[in-house]
């Protein structure tokens, strides 16, 4: 499993993941945010515990 950051303040990234700051925007998301499989599961802050979470049902499945 990969865990990659992506800086949403750079304007390559904004344009790379142009959608999801769209449906940020339009549904007045906070940044950060974190996206598990595309989705995003979090904004705003980040959870580490429910992170840890997320990640540890995606291996068990």
């Amino acid at each position: 499993m990969d865990v990659t950051y992506y800086d949403a303040a750079l304007p390559e990234i904004r344009e790379q993941f142009a959608d999801v700051v769209q449906t940020a925007g339009s549904r007045y998301w906070p940044f950060p945010l974190v996206m598990v499989d595309d989705r995003v599961v979090m904004a705003g802050d980040v959870d580490v515990y429910k992170l840890t979470s997320l990640l540890d049902q995606k291996l068990s499945a």
